[in-house]
């Protein structure tokens, strides 16, 4: 991993945004042993501000690859903070500028804002600029797609083309959709069942390529390797196999 992957890594640990415990349920119903809670970094100024740092590395790393980037895009109300924070780190810590540009949830029907294009706050696109989307995670995508559409909508209602040129999320869990016997009743869970691999998907449906700041699977890599305490079953302390071993098993039934 990079630096700033390490650094990373040591930060979901000391802030118990990454942990182990037993039981865990994620949402949709399956068990895990392990999980990530990005929504701690806006908890606190400070944490938002090392979450900023993070997602500009990235960035950062995809601009010396040779991705050109005009506008940084964070869809409301999550996305809307990283762009900031990532564009202020970009700013301040690389010396690049970026614009940086998030919707409302509804269009302003006052004043300034009174037409479709003030959906968006910010930066005002441009014919043929690049835009990065930045979000916290990706589960299935839905929202990911929202934000095209209404971007291309604007676009379109500008008279402008626009390039979405890549979408920048924290952490790459790694994990597939759940699978149910009857997609219209939750109930029904197909427990150890693999499902889509929602990046994958996302970038074949709409040719927008994700990058993350980190994959789990290196994350905890580097952090057994390093023995740095992690927050497992509430009690700080290294990873032990046991514990690495149920993450590698879960990602052979659950990842990508």
């Amino acid at each position: 991993m990079q630096t700033y992957q390490e650094e990373f890594a040591k930060v979901l640990a000391d802030n118990n945004i990454l942990f182990f415990e037993d039981n865990l349920v994620l949402k949709d119903g399956r068990p895990t042993p392990y999980f990530v809670n990005i929504g701690v970094f806006g908890e606190k100024a400070s944490l938002t501000s090392i979450m900023g740092k993070y997602y500009a590395s990235m960035i950062k790393e995809q601009i010396d690859k040779g991705l050109k980037i005009d506008i940084i895009f964070g869809s409301s109300y999550k996305g809307s903070a990283i762009a900031l924070a990532a564009g202020l780190s970009l700013n301040q810590d690389h010396n690049i500028d970026l614009g940086i540009i998030y919707d409302r949830k509804e269009a302003k029907a006052h004043g300034e804002g009174s037409s479709a294009k003030d959906l968006l706050v910010g930066a005002k696109m441009f014919d043929n600029c690049n835009i990065l989307m930045v979000d916290d995670v990706i589960s299935s995508a839905a929202t990911k797609y929202e934000s095209i559409d209404k971007l291309n909508d604007v676009a379109k209602g500008e008279n402008i083309n626009i390039n979405i040129v890549g979408l920048g999320i924290a952490i790459d869990r790694e994990q597939t959709t759940p699978v149910y016997e009857d997609p219209k009743d939750k109930s029904t869970l197909k427990l150890g069942v693999k499902g889509e691999d929602t990046v994958k998907d996302f970038t074949e449906k709409s040719g927008v390529p994700v990058f993350f700041i980190a994959k789990a699977s290196e994350v905890v890599q580097y952090l057994q390797e390093n023995k740095i305490p992690i927050s497992i079953n509430k009690t700080k302390q290294p990873i032990s196999e046991e514990t690495k071993k149920k993450f590698d098993e879960y990602l052979v039934t659950y990842g990508t």
